[in-house]
């Protein structure tokens, strides 16, 4: 997984759901068919309730294992991923998400929802930014790693700018643009949520949202 340039996230996601067959069963892989996965897939959908996303993850670290770790992928062919569900997601207007930034004071959480707003940047893209990657020249944004790990840049612009120098100098941040409890760390995905959540209390929306993309969605 490494040598693929695969992500710590994914990683780590890949290798919980064969785990979680292996204790399911509480045999050895080798020794499951076909049919027990099956059961497995069955069991997170009906009774542990996970969305079709993180059911996704779950075949593919299946898929993944069987395949590339026992080399029996004549195991997993039949095994399908969930079909894409069909809805829309409820998108904030932007006269909502004027007052949910105006009636954010802190300016640490002001900087942080104008960013992911402003710059479309996901969770993982606000946690990987440092200091170094606001680029004054060019007026932007040196993302890291973006989705699928890959690099991109992102528009900087002047009014982000200037919230984002007085977040600096009430904050004095040394290393990642927001950081954790400790300056050495970059704050948590926990955060980011709090941050989000606190945030819609005070605008009013009724809304359970998250920071998936770069606009504010329901979850």
């Amino acid at each position: 997984m490494v040598i693929e340039n695969l992500s710590s996230r994914t990683i780590q996601s890949y290798m919980h759901y064969p785990l979680k067959l292996a204790a399911y069963f509480n045999a050895d892989l080798k020794d499951l068919s076909t049919d027990e996965i099956y059961s497995l897939l069955v069991h997170l959908k009906e009774e542990r309730g996970l969305s079709r996303s993180t059911m996704g993850i779950a075949v593919s670290g299946i898929r993944y294992f069987y395949e590339h770790i026992l080399k029996r992928s004549s195991i997993i062919d039949d095994v399908p991923y969930p079909r894409q569900e069909k809805y829309l997601p409820e998108i904030l207007s932007g006269k909502e998400v004027k007052r949910l930034l105006i009636l954010t004071e802190n300016i640490k959480h002001k900087s942080l929802l104008m960013l992911a707003y402003s710059a479309g940047l996901r969770r993982s893209e606000i946690i990987g930014l440092h200091l170094t990657d606001i680029d004054r020249k060019n007026m932007q944004l040196n993302i890291r790693k973006g989705k699928g790990n890959k690099a991109r840049k992102a528009i900087l612009s002047n009014y982000l700018l200037n919230v984002l120098e007085q977040y600096y100098r009430a904050y004095c941040p040394e290393q990642y643009l927001f950081n954790g409890r400790k300056k050495q760390e970059p704050i948590s995905e926990g955060a980011i949520n709090w941050v989000l959540r606190q945030a819609v209390k005070r605008a009013g929306p009724e809304n359970n949202l998250t920071l998936n993309t770069g606009s504010y969605h329901v979850a």
